[in-house]
């Protein structure tokens, strides 16, 4: 009921606001979806932009079953997905390494590690909390895969990030990693509920390594700051 009404009063609120909007910019891909849920409105979704030399610097030495996922941790995020998947990755192929970078929901963590504790790879993962940029790329640069398992997302920039740090990247396929990445091979997208689809897809990775680092760099820089403003000034431009 709580969550109906918040829903309800949202709407009402950008209703009243969509009668001032000339145009409606939206940076948020699960916003967008509401607007076109519940208005007869267009829209022009850009978004936000990353500092691409900040995160195109650092040397990349990946270690094979090295993986890494970084961002807000939830219950939307799809840990215990990957949690559940990857201790079957140590039955069949081996150890594993995987870090996982960011703060959230405690009670989720202790769920998280609960489960990982019960599936027999609690040893095999290591929670660092929050992490500085300079932190998070040190791991990003030694990792073979990086994860994002989640149900949905608002913005999705951690993929972008990822890519222009050359690593190769396996995500949940929901309606925002699928707009953002469309048909380029710079990211994978499967469904972590999935078990067979998670080890071809590995194998895949493993046998296409090289070009898929060059092609997910290129398909990276298109979210850089300069077009991220660009997009803007052409929205502008129009009127």
């Amino acid at each position: 009921r709580r969550n109906m009404l918040a829903k309800n009063l949202y709407a009402l609120y950008f209703r009243q606001c969509m009668k001032f909007a000339i145009d409606k910019v939206i940076v948020n891909g699960y916003v967008d979806q509401f607007y076109c849920q519940n208005f007869n409105v267009e829209t022009t979704l850009i978004n936000p932009g990353v500092d691409i030399d900040s995160w195109t610097k650092f040397c990349r030495k990946p270690i094979a079953g090295n993986f890494i996922y970084f961002g807000r941790i939830d219950k939307n995020k799809g840990l215990s997905n990957l949690i559940r998947v990857l201790s079957l990755y140590k039955r069949h192929i081996g150890g594993f390494r995987l870090d996982i970078c960011g703060g959230g929901d405690e009670n989720e963590v202790l769920k998280l590690k609960e489960e990982a504790d019960n599936l027999g790879v609690s040893n095999f993962i290591f929670w660092h909390g929050r992490v500085t940029d300079k932190e998070l790329k040190d791991l990003l640069s030694h990792s073979e895969l990086v994860f994002n398992p989640s149900t949905f997302e608002s913005f999705g920039l951690a993929l972008v990030e990822a890519a222009l740090m050359g690593c190769t990247i396996i995500a949940n396929k929901n309606k925002q990693f699928d707009n953002m990445v469309r048909n380029s091979k710079a990211v994978y997208l499967i469904d972590f509920h999935n078990k067979v689809e998670f080890f071809d897809v590995i194998k895949r990775i493993r046998m296409e390594y090289q070009d898929t680092r060059e092609v997910a760099i290129i398909w990276s820089k298109r979210y850089g700051q300069t077009q991220f403003i660009q997009h803007y000034l052409d929205v502008y431009r129009e009127y």
